[in-house]
């Protein structure tokens, strides 16, 4: 989101004085070298609820994340101390281990760039074996494409179809309560380029271009 944006969306919260909750799960991991600015940025009220976690940059299975709460602190410190009193303290101080010497910031370093490359051979392989027409967005950071394909895919039958052959792909109207994404899917790219993914990319591809090449006959 442009910085503009960002600066008109905190002007319309605190105009209708309501909250605004920030995901900035995937901040840290843009491709360029400079950080994007969070919305919380440009708040001098306390009304974004800035919420990040290292699910993304390390590992899910840590389970560590945090939020800065502004003016609502004292409602969610309530909220969390009666949905989840305990928290597992050992990977906390791993996490601030690897925080307070440096490791964090080598390792983002690695991973953007590992993100990047894979972004680009995602790319060309799209380019490769999809539709003539397939459109894929090109992610400035994190490590999940969109893909719009032509409108004669029926992105519902290739979720059914891929799935059939054990590849999953997450179909655009699951992120929509209207039928604007149909022709769209979201695929992501965090694993390395084996030889099996770039396969099931291929399938993908055929697919969707027997889907095109049905419907033209």
């Amino acid at each position: 989101m442009p910085d503009e944006h960002k600066r008109q969306m905190v002007e319309l919260i605190h105009h209708y004085n309501i909250p605004l909750i920030e995901d900035d799960i995937y901040a840290e991991l843009g491709y360029s070298d400079k950080r994007p600015k969070s919305i919380s940025s440009f708040d001098d009220k306390g009304q974004v609820i800035l919420c990040s976690s290292v699910s993304k940059t390390l590992d899910p299975g840590l389970r560590v994340g945090w939020v800065i709460p502004g003016i609502y602190q004292e409602k969610i410190e309530y909220q969390k101390f009666v949905s989840s009193v305990n928290v597992s303290r050992l990977p906390q101080l791993a996490v601030a281990e690897l925080l307070s010497h440096g490791g964090y910031d080598r390792h983002l370093r690695l991973a953007r760039e590992a993100y990047r490359q894979r972004r680009d051979q995602l790319l060309d392989l799209i380019d490769e074996h999809f539709p003539k027409g397939t459109r894929m967005s090109k992610p400035q950071g994190g490590f999940v494409a969109w893909i719009q394909l032509p409108k004669q895919v029926s992105v519902p039958k290739l979720y059914a179809d891929a799935r059939d052959k054990g590849i999953s792909i997450s179909p655009g109207d699951i992120f929509s309560s209207s039928d604007k994404y149909r022709s769209s899917i979201r695929l992501t790219y965090s694993h390395p380029w084996t030889t099996e993914r770039v396969v099931a990319i291929q399938i993908l591809g055929d697919l969707a271009n027997s889907q095109i090449a049905q419907s033209q006959e």
